[in-house]
């Protein structure tokens, strides 16, 4: 458990969760090996405060979309990851946001949720076929009539003798 240093490159390992035990590692290199699941690796990661040097180069996860963002946000104190040294700039950047994605993610939960469910009820504000001519769209003037409205208008040619129904 006091290990700091672990090289376990080119072991055909492909998960890491029983290393999760060594809280004071410094320094881990697992590349060329077959690691696929970068939500594991986050949940050992976040268990390693004390990391500073990072190597998965070779492994499948490298190629997982925001795969390098990721790991810097889950590994605070990380220095170098496969190589390549982590800019504090970048790192304060990709935290902050994923701290607002995740904000945003929340409230919109929390909007949707607080949401009321209403109904509209149905209206009869436009009809089709109440009026003299069966067929045509009417809508309501006043308690007593009705005024025809412009049928919308189709892009396929409609023959008027056939009779067409719209409603039923």
């Amino acid at each position: 458990e006091s290990l700091c240093v672990l090289n376990v490159s080119n072991n055909n390992i492909e998960d890491i969760k029983e290393l999760s035990v060594l809280k004071e590692l410094q320094h881990f290199s697992a590349a060329k090996n077959k690691l696929l699941y970068i939500e594991e690796m986050e949940g050992v990661f976040e268990l390693w405060p004390q990391l500073l040097v990072l190597d998965l180069s070779g492994n499948p996860v490298c190629k997982i979309n925001k795969y390098r963002d990721r790991l810097i946000t889950v590994c605070r104190r990380l220095e170098t990851l496969d190589g390549r040294e982590i800019n504090e700039l970048t790192r304060q950047f990709l935290i902050n946001w994923k701290a607002s994605k995740e904000a945003n993610k929340r409230r919109n939960n929390n909007d949707m949720s607080a949401w009321p469910v209403v109904t509209h009820p149905q209206t009869n504000d436009f009809d089709v076929g109440q009026g003299p001519h069966p067929g045509r769209i009417y809508r309501p003037v006043n308690k007593q009539g009705w005024e025809p409205q412009q049928p919308p208008r189709s892009i396929l040619p409609v023959n008027q003798s056939q009779g067409l129904t719209l409603f039923s």
